[in-house]
């Protein structure tokens, strides 16, 4: 009798345990999945909760999915720095930073005499913290601020500790933020030839890039050098505008999308009339990569350097009525004569090396006896 009883106990309790996972799984089906787990923490979690930051981490997670590093979504803090790095001017310290493939924050520029740059950071160097904010993926946002000064949290003034990695060894400095207004277009003269250093493509780089040819008389110069290394990119619509202007008729660059709608951007007949060397290296990407690949296809240019750093897609931004932003990547460039060269990048006509000493330094900072790629170009406009 107490054994049967225990029984009818037994698989009663099995029913009910069974018909309540059913009962959850067919939920599943019909009620949206990340509202059933907002609903759970709300209802049962033991801690304090941010309801106004639910939205935004749920879509940042959906972004994130596409393991995507150029595809985010952009809080309104988040997006005010992001333009503000575009425009060029911004308070902060003086470095651009990336999610690489690891999603690690890497440096990607330094620019001179900034607080970075006194620092001395390098391209390359992994930020490991800032203050007290640990440099993950879930604290990005956090840091980046922090780093702009737009947020307190991480450590009140206006001097922090920024903890690095270089080389598989952590290095921590004493850094201090300061209002970066950084020209992207500067230019010097070697033996007649004219020589433009263009470290970003911000709003305005192309009056500032045209009025330096102009000033220079660039018709009586030997030649031209445009430094493109380390430069990461920038708009399309001011990269597309200096090709348009060295270039004469014909294509500059296109795009493709996933229906594969294709959009032509073309320069009319005016141009440059002199011969130039482009000089790339492995961290000039992006709209650089386009001017490269342009100049190069219409045989108006070449390459010397290494081969670039390979980003080849296009993205979108759509801005929100509360001001974050979904940056997401909606198609890809190809170079004139069709290539894509995303994750590829774009090969020198002449591949020369830095010495292991030089590769230590800013390009900017390089003396022209330590520069073997800019010796290159000259050697080759003087032939």
């Amino acid at each position: 009798m107490y054994n049967k009883k225990r029984t009818i106990i037994i698989t009663a309790l099995i029913t009910l345990l069974c018909s309540t996972v059913l009962f959850h799984f067919v939920l599943s089906h019909f009620i949206d999945k990340s509202y059933m787990i907002k609903r759970i923490i709300e209802t049962n979690y033991d801690g304090d909760i941010d309801s106004n930051k639910f939205e935004d981490y749920k879509v940042k997670g959906m972004v994130e999915a596409l393991g995507d590093p150029h595809s985010m979504f952009l809080t309104k803090d988040e997006f005010e720095a992001f333009y503000s790095e575009v425009s060029g001017n911004y308070t902060g310290i003086g470095i651009e930073v990336y999610l690489n493939e690891q999603y690690q924050i890497e440096i990607i520029s330094v620019f001179p005499d900034t607080p970075a740059f006194n620092a001395g950071l390098q391209v390359g160097d992994i930020i490991k913290s800032a203050g007290t904010i640990e440099a993950t993926l879930e604290n990005y946002s956090d840091l980046i601020r922090f780093m702009r000064g737009l947020s307190e949290e991480g450590g009140e003034g206006n001097t922090f500790t920024l903890t690095f990695e270089r080389d598989g060894n952590e290095f921590s400095t004493e850094i201090n933020r300061a209002d970066i207004n950084v020209p992207t277009v500067s230019t010097k003269e070697f033996d007649g030839i004219y020589y433009v250093k263009v470290s970003g493509f911000a709003d305005e780089t192309e009056r500032d890039f045209k009025s330096s040819i102009e000033s220079a008389e660039i018709s009586e110069k030997k030649g031209l050098i445009i430094d493109l290394r380390d430069n990461p990119g920038g708009t399309l619509e001011s990269v597309v505008n200096i090709a348009d202007y060295i270039l004469p008729e014909g294509t500059i660059v296109y795009t493709s999308d996933k229906n594969g709608k294709k959009e032509y951007f073309n320069s009319d007949k005016s141009a440059v009339d002199i011969p130039i060397v482009v000089l790339i290296n492995e961290n000039s990407a992006s709209a650089s990569e386009i001017l490269a690949a342009a100049l190069h296809d219409n045989n108006k240019a070449t390459l010397i350097g290494k081969t670039t750093y390979g980003k080849g897609s296009v993205q979108n931004i759509t801005l929100f009525p509360d001001g974050s932003a979904l940056k997401l990547t909606v198609a890809h460039y190809y170079t004139p004569k069709g290539v894509c060269i995303d994750g590829i990048g774009i090969n020198p006509d002449y591949e020369v090396e830095l010495s292991d000493e030089s590769k230590t330094k800013l390009i900017s900072m390089l003396a022209y006896e330590e520069d073997t790629q800019l010796q290159k170009a000259v050697e080759f406009l003087t032939q």
